[in-house]
């Protein structure tokens, strides 16, 4: 039987994590997770905010952490044992606490952090968001905020692999693409 591998792809706002998640999602067929729509769907089910960052300003956020790690876990086993292969993309954030509890069950977890320069990761904002340069500077701070709240750091620790999120999509496929090679074999 082959190791259930999570391929969690991490970094700062703009970096490019979801149009990566995205085209290896249609190029492999690979189930995708994304820890903003778990996170908003906890937030909005069971704690009655809009978002999840509204949730970390909660006095019981603790709280809401914890429970959006086992949310993850849960969906993660959940979407293995309904699939066929192997390999799963989770989008964004994974947290440390989550990464820990899919390893104790056995599960490989794979970070990739995906490096992109400053003003590359602004501009991108700038265009997904149709804002200013200081609206897209004050996105990303909040943003950056939010990710050290949740552990970002402990997670870039562990990381398994580093792309360079300036390079061409294609480029970067390639390079994520021998690194799964590797990891398969």
């Amino acid at each position: 039987m082959l190791t259930k591998q999570v391929l969690a792809i991490i970094g700062d706002s703009g970096a490019g994590k979801t149009s990566l998640s995205k085209e290896l999602v249609r190029l492999n067929n690979y189930p995708l997770l994304a820890c903003r729509d778990l996170g908003n769907a906890l937030a909005m089910g069971k704690y009655n905010c809009h978002s999840f960052e509204e949730c970390l300003d909660l006095p019981n956020s603790d709280q809401y952490i914890d429970d959006l790690n086992k949310k993850i876990v849960s969906c993660v086993l959940n979407k293995f044992r309904r699939m066929d292969g192997n390999i799963l993309i989770f989008d964004d954030l994974i947290l440390i606490d989550a990464v820990r509890m899919l390893q104790a069950k056995g599960v490989d977890v794979k970070i990739y952090l995906l490096n992109t320069p400053y003003e590359i990761r602004i501009k991108r904002i700038m265009e997904r968001e149709c804002c200013t340069y200081q609206d897209a500077v004050s996105e990303e701070q909040k943003k950056v905020l939010t990710k050290k709240r949740l552990g970002i750091n402990d997670v870039k620790k562990i990381k398994y692999y580093k792309l360079d999120g300036a390079k061409p999509i294609d480029k970067i496929l390639e390079v994520f693409s021998s690194s799964i090679r590797v990891i398969e074999h």
